[in-house]
């Protein structure tokens, strides 16, 4: 009977301390189980919170690719309006160029024609002054050779009154064979007077 009792007595022990052992390592399990429960919710928290950043980074990471696409367009844009800009200069500037060169041509021809003018025009004077003096002499010659005339014919007249003055004489006069011819006379003195006039011109 006592020993009966006293294995029943030592399993009874034993059962206390299994079920005290299942009780700590039920309790050191629920520990374990919250502390584990609690790491996970961090970690999941962590996550969202990773993920939120990553969402929030990527977000602003396509934004910016958006924007900086934008300002490589517009660059662009601006670049093939500068290029286009830069044609239009260099096709002014070829212009401008030949507009001067054609501009240089004129200036040589009008300063050749100027010149050629100013020459034309000091030599038209030259033959107008030539001109006007030779209009002059001519006028003074002619003055002269008027002067001559009127000496001539007052000469002729003279010489007129002369011959009919002689020619009253020799009407007058019969002095027989000593007197020449009538026509004689008259030819003589024609002759004396043609001579007279032909060394006065």
């Amino acid at each position: 009977m006592s020993v009966v009792l006293l294995e029943r007595d030592n399993e009874v022990e034993e059962l206390k301390t299994a079920r005290n052992e299942i009780e700590d390592l039920t309790c050191r399990l629920t520990s374990e189980s919250e502390k584990l429960q609690s790491q996970i919710s961090s970690v999941k928290e962590e996550n969202n919170l990773l993920n939120e950043t990553y969402q929030s980074s990527k977000k602003d990471f396509q934004t910016m690719i958006v924007h900086l696409e934008e300002q490589l367009k517009e660059k662009k844009s601006n670049e093939d309006a500068l290029k286009a800009k830069l044609e239009i200069l260099d096709s002014e500037v070829g212009q401008k160029v030949e507009l001067q060169n054609h501009l240089k041509e004129i200036e040589e021809k009008l300063a050749t024609t100027e010149a050629r003018f100013k020459e034309e025009k000091e030599s038209s004077s030259h033959k107008e002054l030539e001109r006007e003096a030779a209009l002059k002499h001519s006028s003074e010659e002619l003055e002269i050779k008027k002067k001559e005339i009127l000496l001539l014919e007052n000469q002729v007249k003279d010489l007129e009154q002369k011959l009919q003055l002689a020619n009253a004489k020799s009407k007058m006069t019969d002095v027989g064979g000593a007197t020449e011819p009538k026509g004689r006379r008259y030819t003589i003195f024609g002759n004396r007077l043609f001579n007279f006039f032909k060394k006065k011109a």
